[in-house]
């Protein structure tokens, strides 16, 4: 410990609190945002981004000279205490060349502590804080000489304020890390609130969260195809409350004009909940002059789903090229071998996760649950080994999901799905279904294709052979997102009794500024 660090530490008030995560060392301060479920979180983003500054990710897909950078700068856009940004600095030790990572913050307060933090882990070198309103600051940073090489968007809720900004002031190939936390939003119980947000109407569904990332990437591509930029997805990870998505950004006109064909609506029945993509449209290359000839698409479905005769609901657009690079995750993988279990405290999850990423079908958007599969059909669950064995025995694909422990992910058409689930129906008790359901008219027609229920030898994916942490259980009660640093006004305190008190009152909640002053 330095001498700064022990004067940080004795003027400590009794409101402030230490941290300790990774290498950093900070204080927290009550008025100031900080969760510590989060921290999964970070970890990863300290892995990403040592992992694109070592393989020097920057260069991919770049014309030469391109790259007009001579040192790394990343943007910690609302760094709150500025844990990320210190963790940053004394962690991504990957770079050939010079880092400087701007801690930016719109709240008074939250800079103070993010200087005092600065100081005590002697990072004053590396790490500048910078209070502005992350939009503006990012939109000023916008000139090719001024871009940021990395951008780490962890907003409280949606991100969708600064990706308009971030799409601009991010240097050419630079990576692009976002969080969401607003599940509700994406996840179909607010449909209208996403489309506001994010331009995509998402669908209640078991694959739902899979969807979200998919609604985000799309939001991202279309704001960055307005300045002739496209996106690719790096990694992308839904993992408790939130998502948290790395892309990099280009720029090329001529792949702008393949956004479109990247794109599908999602169809799903209300009763059965199978689904179709249909893309928005269909481009078909040209080997002579290497060009694209692109065309709209006709409905691959009809008003009544075929399995089951109930009607479709639409979702979407989402983005449903992939989601992850194979390239990319298998560079995470080989970068977390060089760390020990000490370096991360969620170094297990990490393993386990990237594991699963590595055996998940990128071409196969969304996934089926196979609970949901059983309950429509009202049969008993079987084991998911056997119901893997019965797709790999037809010659079909199959993968968890990172995002679902019963997620069944595969190239399987629909009708080969629910033949399984007839051929498991046979096997167990029989139930009385009403004519009306899904199940009964899928029960009731004719099994098309032979379906093998034997042990496949492929059935169980290595990372369960290998008994990883795949699906991270809850580590202590009240697990999830935190509220806001608590205001001067309790909001349950002050909404006591509002309806019956006169809306100019100035004992009125809306008025609690003026009693205060």
């Amino acid at each position: 410990m330095n001498d700064t660090e022990s004067e940080s530490k004795d003027t400590e008030t009794p409101e402030e609190c230490v941290v300790k995560e990774g290498k950093a060392d900070i204080l927290r301060l009550p008025f100031v945002f900080y969760n510590n479920v989060q921290e999964f979180n970070r970890d990863f983003s300290v892995l990403a981004i040592n992992t694109y500054l070592k393989n020097e990710l920057w260069k991919n897909n770049l014309r030469p000279n391109k790259w007009i950078k001579d040192k790394i700068t990343i943007l910690d856009a609302l760094s709150a205490t500025g844990l990320r940004s210190i963790r940053y600095a004394l962690e991504c030790n990957e770079s050939v060349l010079p880092i400087q990572i701007f801690a930016n913050d719109v709240s008074k307060k939250a800079i103070e502590t993010i200087d005092k933090n600065i100081v005590r882990n002697g990072v004053t070198d590396r790490v500048v804080s910078n209070q502005s309103d992350a939009a503006l600051f990012m939109v000023k940073n916008r000139n090719m000489k001024d871009r940021f090489s990395i951008i780490d968007l962890d907003p409280y809720g949606s991100p969708s304020p600064f990706l308009d900004s971030a799409v601009q002031s991010l240097a050419e190939g630079g990576m692009l890390m976002i969080t969401c936390t607003d599940m509700a939003v994406l996840c179909g119980n607010h449909s209208e609130v996403c489309h506001a947000k994010y331009g995509s109407i998402p669908l209640r569904s078991k694959s739902c969260h899979e969807m979200a990332l998919r609604i985000i990437i799309r939001s991202v591509e279309s704001h960055a195809n307005r300045y002739g930029r496209y996106i690719v997805p790096l990694v992308s990870l839904s993992v408790d409350f939130y998502v948290r998505i790395f892309l990099q950004i280009y720029t090329s006109p001529h792949e702008v004009k393949r956004s479109a064909s990247k794109l599908s609506y999602v169809y799903q029945c209300t009763g059965c909940e199978s689904i179709e993509l249909q893309p928005l449209i269909q481009n078909k290359r040209h080997t002579e002059d290497n060009a694209y000839n692109f065309s709209p698409t006709a409905p691959k479905v009809g008003r009544n789903c075929e399995h089951c005769g109930h009607t479709y609901q639409m979702g979407g657009p989402i983005w449903s090229a992939p989601i992850h690079s194979s390239q990319f995750i298998s560079q995470l993988q080989k970068q977390l071998s060089d760390f020990n279990e000490q370096s991360f405290v969620t170094h297990k999850r990490m393993h386990g996760m990237l594991q699963v990423l590595s055996e998940e079908l990128i071409d196969c958007p969304l996934y089926y649950s196979l609970d949901r599969l059983c309950r429509v059909v009202q049969c008993s669950m079987p084991s998911m080994k056997t119901f893997r064995s019965a797709l790999l025995n037809g010659g079909f694909q199959v993968s968890y999901s990172h995002a679902s422990k019963t997620s069944v992910k595969t190239n399987a058409p629909n009708a080969y799905i629910w033949d399984i689930i007839r051929e498991i129906e046979k096997l167990k008790t029989k139930h009385s279904l009403p004519e009306s359901s899904p199940g009964f008219h899928i029960i009731n027609k004719e099994t098309t294709n032979s379906v093998s229920l034997e042990e496949h030898e492929n059935a169980e994916p290595m990372s369960k052979e290998m008994q990883l942490l795949r699906y991270q259980v809850n580590p202590e009660p009240n697990w999830g997102p935190r509220s806001l640093p608590s205001k001067l006004v309790n909001k349950r305190e002050s909404n006591q009794g509002k309806r019956s008190r006169p809306k100019d009152s100035e004992e009125s909640p809306n008025n609690h500024k003026k009693v205060l002053t």
